[in-house]
């Protein structure tokens, strides 16, 4: 029984020294340096590492500033320089990475598309994966309904210029009767939904003031004989992507599409019990990415983002006499956040 007790009072003592000396596992580590370090046009960007709380960039040996985003966008003296970053955790750090690999559309001309002229409504472009720069150019005041910016599968970083564009996404179609509105699209899509994420995407605002606004939601249809109205779709982003890096000299609107209204509810039959409306869709984000970088030119250009307003509730219906009663109105969609992601102001000076 002694030694049985010897044994217990050994344990106890060696199992919270093993806790302590290994603490709560990978938070006593420090992070691994960041890997995919590239430079295009300026823009930094890598890719994000597992438990990193912000990365700290480096021209050389100089430290140039602290992220919590994986871009940053590079002063134009310290670009030639070599470029590391280190990320960050509590008090330990990673040590530096690789040297970013530099891209330069700007000296490559096979890397850029033909300027992209918008003629109309409803057009349809595409970028495809060789190409990592593209500028597409519209007319003031004129707004090109239901636009859609196609990017081919890519793992390069990509950058749109945007000249005097304002424009909304694809919006969904109304339901048929029994039927749900669908959801409206992006302006900017990417994948085989159209919802895919960008990897890295920088876009520089040009001209007067460019608005880029998700599709709206489709309307729900009425609901069928004796059930309650069909919801609208939803709203979507105008854009979604990785790294979003925003920049130029023409303030931008990001904005995201309304929900679409709910459908009344359905005829009565022989029925004298009114029926609900569908629910309104919900309101699309302004634009949805893991991280918004965002370094103007000067004081006088701005971006902005908001969410689009949710969709209106289908009414009830009671009859072509008003006379039946119950049944209640669809609730209206929630009104979209301005935007989904870490937000980051950042300087080039």
């Amino acid at each position: 029984m002694k030694n049985v007790l010897k044994i217990l009072l050994v344990l106890v003592a060696i199992v919270p020294l093993a806790f302590i000396a290994t603490g709560c596992g990978n938070d006593n580590k420090p992070p691994v340096a960041p890997g995919s370090v590239v430079m295009v046009d300026g823009v930094l960007s890598w890719s994000p590492v597992d438990g990193a709380e912000n990365y700290d960039v480096f021209a050389g040996s100089t430290l140039l500033g602290n992220t919590r985003t994986t871009a940053y966008i590079v002063p134009e003296q310290h670009q030639n320089l070599n470029l590391y970053v280190e990320a960050i955790r509590g008090n330990k750090r990673s040590g530096i990475s690789s040297a970013a690999i530099r891209v330069n559309t700007q000296t490559d001309p096979a890397r850029i598309l033909e300027d992209i002229i918008l003629t109309g409504q409803n057009m349809t472009v595409e970028v495809p994966s060789n190409f990592n720069r593209a500028k597409i150019i519209g007319e003031p005041h004129v707004v090109y309904n239901g636009l859609e910016i196609k990017i081919l599968g890519r793992t390069q970083p990509l950058i749109l210029e945007f000249v005097n564009v304002t424009a909304t996404g694809r919006a969904g179609t109304a339901g048929g009767t029994g039927q749900q509105g669908t959801n409206g699209k992006p302006v900017i899509t990417y994948g085989a939904d159209g919802l895919g994420t960008i990897p890295q995407l920088t876009i520089i605002s040009s001209g007067g003031l460019n608005k880029l606004t998700g599709g709206d939601g489709g309307t729900g249809g009425t609901g069928r004989d004796r059930q309650r109205g069909s919801n609208g779709g939803n709203g979507a982003p105008a854009l979604i992507a990785n790294n979003l890096v925003v920049m130029g000299d023409a303030s931008i609107e990001f904005t995201g599409g309304a929900g679409g209204n709910g459908g009344r509810g359905g005829n009565l039959g022989t029925s004298l019990s009114g029926t609900s409306g569908g629910h309104g869709g919900n309101g699309g984000v302004g634009v949805n990415c893991r991280n918004i970088i965002v370094s103007m030119d000067n004081a006088l250009s701005e971006a902005t983002f908001a969410g689009g307003n949710g969709g209106v509730g289908g009414i009830r219906w009671q009859g072509s006499t008003g006379a039946a009663s119950g049944g209640s109105a669809g609730s209206a969609g929630v009104k979209g956040e301005d935007y989904i992601g870490l937000l980051d102001f950042q300087s080039r000076t």
